[in-house]
């Protein structure tokens, strides 16, 4: 597998809580920032299996689950929400630093194929349920072959986002 890439940089009311660049292997993970809470970080990760996903707290990257779900086979306990994260907090407000998640971190409930009215149009759906202790509980609504988010709720955050439009051709 080529390496893949990431950076990412995180404020808060307009204070800069840091930024951070990371890379991907198939089984390394890496991570070289500057936070304000650990200042210089610099994080490799060596792991005996492949890496599945990073979970980056933006919204699409929640609806690549059901992309990962429809590819998944085992049993829905052992499928994982990711390998690693930036921030173990709801709204990505920590690091961000490379954090490595354990097997039962996260249980994903797969509640089957919805369709589902938003101000963007009507859209047949897949829809999760991903419980993570101590951070959040959310659901997402993710449809088309490019698992587009249509819908996701956040209970912690108490905050809804819906699809209000869509440009170009729905895939």
């Amino acid at each position: 597998m080529a390496s893949a890439r990431w950076a990412a940089s995180f404020s808060i009311d307009g204070q800069l809580l840091g930024t951070s660049w990371f890379n991907f292997t198939t089984r390394t993970a890496q991570c070289e920032g500057l936070t304000s809470r650990d200042g210089r970080v610099s994080q490799r990760f060596e792991l005996d299996e492949d890496i599945e996903s990073f979970g980056t707290h933006a919204l699409h990257g929640d609806a690549w689950v059901v992309a990962r779900l429809r590819r998944y086979t085992g049993p829905m306990e052992r499928f994982a929400l990711a390998t690693f994260t930036n921030s173990t907090r709801a709204n990505g407000a920590s690091g961000p630093t490379l954090i490595r998640l354990g097997e039962g971190y996260s249980r994903i409930h797969d509640l089957g194929e919805e369709t589902l009215a938003v101000p963007a149009g009507q859209f047949i759906t897949r829809h999760i349920r991903i419980d993570v202790p101590g951070v959040d509980d959310f659901e997402v609504w993710a449809g088309g072959e490019d698992c587009l988010p249509v819908q996701l709720r956040s209970k912690n955050l108490r905050q809804t986002y819906v699809l209000v439009d869509v440009q170009g051709e729905w895939r």
